[in-house]
């Protein structure tokens, strides 16, 4: 499941937006704690809701629903 965001442009965006749009941030996130680690949107959609870093940044990005 997708959930929208609140970009700072005041507009809305989906989940799959924001990890589109922070790919390499998210991913170097992860691989500094699991270096090896093979991943796709759905497990970086879990890291974001599962890790305190990632779920308050994507909170103050806007998040709407997590």
């Amino acid at each position: 499941m997708w959930y929208s965001i609140i970009n700072n442009e005041g507009g809305y965006m989906t989940l799959e937006d924001f990890i589109d749009e922070n790919r390499n941030e998210i991913d170097d996130i992860i691989k500094s704690i699991i270096p090896n680690f093979d991943f796709d949107d759905e497990e970086r959609e879990n890291w974001i809701m599962n890790d305190e870093g990632l779920y308050g940044w994507a909170l103050s990005g806007g998040v709407v629903d997590i």
